[in-house]
């Protein structure tokens, strides 16, 4: 097939006459094949761009060809293409699966808009975090070398936001950034500067946060803003989706869904084997012991609690009720732990009647015993990660420097918590000297292999003895399991370059990691410097490693969109697998939970795709 030199870019006669055949209708009878071809053709051509077509093996490969483009960097597949027509005509939220290509959508409109609409006014991109912002400016510089990109957030000086706004037509910036320069009238995010504002993660567009009053001010403005959301999953509750259309004043046309399972994204798509792994709980005589007298402690505090919560009295709430409400039984009626949700309802109740009820003891010691059972319930959470989460957990709030509260004094005195320090010391896993116990660590080797004693652990191994060629990344949902998954990996495989991914906020002992230490990471990692990376929920978000082939959930979790997030880590370039371990019992219930969800979460999507000639 020849290729023709082309000039303008509506020009679309690009190829011999054999090829668009097809365009120009010359076939009473056309393929599925050739019918998308038509219409990706066609599509290319409103959106004002010229087709390439590379030859290779097994297809042919489309990519959009303009001056404004970097040679061969955005891929023209039908799906993206119908994507971004739709979000050209009208608001729209897209839900899209990660590691399909929303950010090239994003660039593809906000190209047209700053070519075909009101040239000389911006496109805003909104991102929830600094490194997504980050990102998307240096996609933008890359894909879209001609037209400035800059980020606006709080790490950028005052005196220099000003230029930055002024003279770069995309502005990648963080909602409270933008919010903060309204309110202080720089002119900073002024809605007559705007033409296109693109919410990325747009599920955070809840309640108070800044994205909601964004897409208030900006749809109210009269200046025409186009206004797009993105997100890779929509919630399992279809009412979250009913206010995001009445954030973007969109009916249902204007939600926009694909998945990896939709006949025109199939073929973009690399297999990905999900493998549920459900783990008998390793027997554990220390750890059983520290939960026994944690569990015990924390029914006698709730106890306590349901008695003083009888004589406080109050017309507006039920207090016992909100109490009973908040609690989680297993099948034979006894109390786990309870809901964190449903429990927090309880001292919003409490504190609401404190004004009028000054003089009840019983109303303050309620209030006490509150906080208690809060901080024992994440002593039960904590020692069914493991012994290492809960010692680290009891360390912080023995230590921390802060102005500690009653229930937290209380807590540190508490006798339960003073036999499990005084147990921990015992078995040379506390890392602080307790002078009253005449315990002083730095004597002794902490204690790792008590700590080793955990049948994830064991299982995690065997992931990595299957898959020693491969680079692996393991999301866990607490930083002090990081620290314990990466000791153990790097035990036992001292030739594996083994490194952690976590946030940027400071702990006792622990300082975080800065943005540049998490950027030198992720170059590492990117360029196989690093084989395995341990990653808390920051690394759900805008990571693209070609190389990943394996994907691990070291806990199940239940938020669909951090499944989809942490799944769409592999199989971008090739097959890959994904490993969710859960223990027997809760972690198993909540593994079922989230597969729950997720079956309607593609039951929402489904409905918008399947249904999209019909609205």
């Amino acid at each position: 097939m020849s290729r023709k030199k082309f000039g303008s870019f509506d020009q679309l006669d690009i190829f011999d006459d054999r090829t668009f055949e097809v365009v120009d209708n010359k076939h009473t009878r056309i393929t599925l094949e050739e019918d998308s071809q038509k219409k990706l053709i066609t599509l290319i051509g409103y959106l004002g761009f010229s087709p390439e077509l590379v030859k290779e093996e097994w297809c042919d490969v489309f990519y959009l060809f303009d001056e404004d483009i970097k040679k061969r960097s955005i891929e023209a597949r039908l799906y993206t293409l119908d994507i971004a027509y739709e979000c050209i005509k009208s608001n729209s939220i897209v839900c899209l699966n990660t590691g399909l290509g929303k950010t090239y959508i994003e660039l593809i409109v906000a190209l047209h808009f700053l070519k075909y609409k009101s040239v000389g006014k911006k496109v805003l991109i909104l991102s929830p975090t600094k490194p997504l912002c980050v990102q998307h400016r240096d996609k933008s510089r890359e894909v879209l070398p001609n037209h400035s990109a800059e980020v606006l957030t709080g790490n950028v000086a005052k005196k220099k936001r000003q230029d930055i706004w002024q003279n770069n037509k995309i502005i990648i910036a963080t909602p409270q950034t933008i919010m903060r320069e309204l309110k202080n009238g720089s002119g900073i995010g002024s809605p007559k500067d705007i033409q296109l504002v693109i919410f990325d993660e747009v599920h955070n567009m809840t309640g108070e946060y800044d994205y909601t009053n964004l897409a208030t001010l900006y749809r109210g403005s009269d200046q025409n803003i186009r206004l797009l959301g993105f997100t890779a999953s929509p919630d399992s509750d279809q009412s979250k989706l009913e206010e995001l259309k009445r954030f973007f004043a969109v009916g249902d046309a204007g939600v926009i869904s694909r998945t990896e399972k939709s006949k025109d994204v199939v073929p973009y798509v690399y297999e990905r084997s999900v493998v549920r792994v459900v783990i008998e709980r390793q027997a554990c005589d220390f750890r059983e012991y520290l939960r026994k007298i944690i569990r015990d402690e924390f029914l006698s505090l709730l106890n306590s609690l349901k008695k003083e919560l009888v004589y406080v009295e109050s017309e507006n709430y039920n207090f016992l009720g909100l109490l009973e409400n908040s609690l989680y039984k297993d099948q034979y009626g006894y109390i786990t732990n309870i809901n964190i949700e449903a429990f927090n309802k309880l001292i919003l109740a409490l504190r609401s009647v404190k004004e009028k009820n000054q003089d009840n003891p019983n109303l303050y010691r309620s209030m006490k015993d509150w906080g208690l059972v809060n901080l024992f319930n994440i002593c039960l959470v904590m020692i069914d990660k493991g012994i290492h989460e809960l010692r680290a957990f009891l360390e912080r709030k023995f230590y921390e420097k802060l102005k500690q509260k009653p229930s937290q004094k209380s807590f540190n005195l508490n006798s339960a918590i003073v036999k499990c320090r005084k147990a921990f010391c015992e078995e040379n896993l506390w890392t602080y000297k307790v002078p009253l116990l005449n315990y002083y660590p730095e004597k002794s080797k902490h204690n790792w292999r008590l700590v080793y004693e955990d049948a994830k652990l064991q299982e995690l191994e065997s992931v990595v003895r299957n898959n020693l060629s491969k680079q692996i990344m393991v999301f866990v949902s607490y930083r002090d399991t990081v620290e314990k998954v990466v000791e153990y990996l790097r035990t036992t495989f001292p030739n594996k370059k083994t490194e952690r991914f976590i946030g940027q906020s400071n702990k006792m002992k622990d300082s975080g990691m800065s943005q540049k230490n998490q950027g030198d990471i992720l170059t590492k990692y990117k360029n196989r410097d690093i084989d395995i990376l341990i990653s808390t929920s920051i690394g759900e978000q805008g990571l693209n490693f070609s190389s990943l082939d394996v994907v691990v959930f070291y806990e199940p979790i239940t938020d669909v969109r951090r499944v989809i997030q942490r799944m769409g880590r592999t199989s971008r370039f090739r097959s890959g697998t994904v490993y969710v371990f859960a223990y027997k019992g809760q972690e198993e219930l909540l593994l079922n939970i989230s597969s729950a969800k997720h079956r309607k979460v593609e039951k929402i999507t489904n409905f918008y795709e399947k249904n999209r000639g019909r609205f």
